[in-house]
């Protein structure tokens, strides 16, 4: 049977899978065909080759039916997508992901043998491969975990996103790869202190966008999405850049608005003390802490440090009260600190008032507070 046109691929997919021994030889055939594609594709990888990707999802389509034939197909696609990503015609770039993904759900190649490409594919300036990387690699994490932990591919694959998160060269990379954590993190997958360490590097990461991602977890924000958080760059600069305007001292309140927030601070305090009802599944991770003092105190270090917008400063006052208060530390110059911003003219006061209510506890001698 010969095959020319797109039509005729996928009819004889379907005739494939209906009757593999009958078409082995117009499959065969069209194995060829995709093997001299490749060789011509690999000579000019930045043109658009509609036809190569059509027949690269054709083996991926037929590969449960042709695995022995196959069996080659995984590897070159991944060799491919790893050394000319950043030149293929985006549009081939996602045929040949989507082949790849449907090679792994059909079992033709392994979640280790392709989760690191992946990973390093989120460095492409597609939204839409990005999207469809992070439903993937959730998904797949998951079903590898769905009838029993997979000890060994999550122990690879977490060493490997420890690397991923800790990418000072691609914020992406940084930020994607977090994602996918917090994501099976909330899933239940990968619930351990491992993964929670993992998610508290980031936190200390170099890029403030990395480090926002990784706070808004330990706050209990949804903030799991791979698009999500693209604050614009003026507000939130890495540690190196000019340092913004700060939100608290332009315009002073009025003693309505002050009496409303100290009424709100009250309630808000009762609930910060509050660490079994407000928002249990933040204080759950912060329980699993391997670190929880030199995790407070290096957040703490890069909060004096950093030149950030007000609201960063604001979120990264309220994640180390919280942790303070969970486990009870002494960070004593976090007391002193926020002070400082404890003024009349500061609108955040209500906020502030709740960090440094939740940091308070038992063990915190009085004049540290006084």
């Amino acid at each position: 049977m010969e095959v020319g046109t797109t039509s005729q691929l996928l009819e004889l997919q379907g005739l494939c899978k209906t009757d593999p021994e009958g078409y082995r030889e117009d499959f065969e055939l069209q194995l060829r065909h995709y093997r001299a594609s490749l060789s011509l594709f690999l000579l000019r990888p930045s043109e658009e080759s509609k036809r190569f990707g059509e027949l690269a999802n054709f083996l991926a389509q037929v590969s449960h039916v042709y695995k022995q034939s196959v069996k080659g197909v995984p590897k070159e696609l991944a060799q491919l997508l790893e050394k000319h990503h950043e030149v293929l015609h985006p549009q081939l770039r996602r045929t040949l992901v989507n082949a790849l993904m449907l090679l792994r759900r059909r079992g033709a190649v392994t979640t280790n043998e392709v989760l690191p490409l992946f990973f390093r594919l989120f460095r492409c300036t597609d939204k839409q491969l990005r999207k469809a990387l992070f439903k993937h690699i959730v998904n797949d994490v998951r079903e590898v975990n769905k009838k029993h932990r997979n000890e060994g591919i999550n122990k690879a694959l977490q060493n490997f996103l420890f690397e991923m998160v800790a990418d000072t060269e691609s914020e992406s990379v940084a930020r994607r790869s977090l994602s996918v954590l917090v994501s099976l993190y909330r899933r239940g997958v990968w619930a351990d202190s491992k993964g929670i360490s993992v998610i508290a590097s980031a936190c200390l990461h170099p890029s403030v966008r990395v480090m926002r991602a990784g706070l808004h977890f330990f706050m209990g924000h949804d903030q799991e999405d791979d698009e999500s958080d693209e604050e614009s760059e003026d507000e939130a600069p890495d540690d190196k850049g000019n340092k913004p305007i700060e939100k608290d001292s332009a315009i002073q309140p009025t003693k309505d608005e002050l009496y409303s927030a100290f009424h709100k601070v009250l309630i808000t305090a009762r609930k910060a003390l509050n660490y079994e009802t407000a928002t249990p599944a933040s204080f759950t991770s912060i329980q699993l802490l391997r670190d929880p003092q030199g995790f407070a105190e290096r957040l703490f270090q890069r909060l004096q440090k950093i030149h950030t917008n007000f609201e960063t400063k604001l979120l990264m006052l309220n994640v180390i009260s919280r942790v303070i208060g969970v486990h009870q530390l002494l960070v004593l110059p976090f007391y002193t600190y926020i002070q400082r911003y404890l003024q009349p003219h500061q609108r955040e006061v209500t906020h502030l008032l709740a960090a440094a209510v939740q940091a308070c506890h038992p063990l915190v001698p009085p004049d540290a507070i006084d």
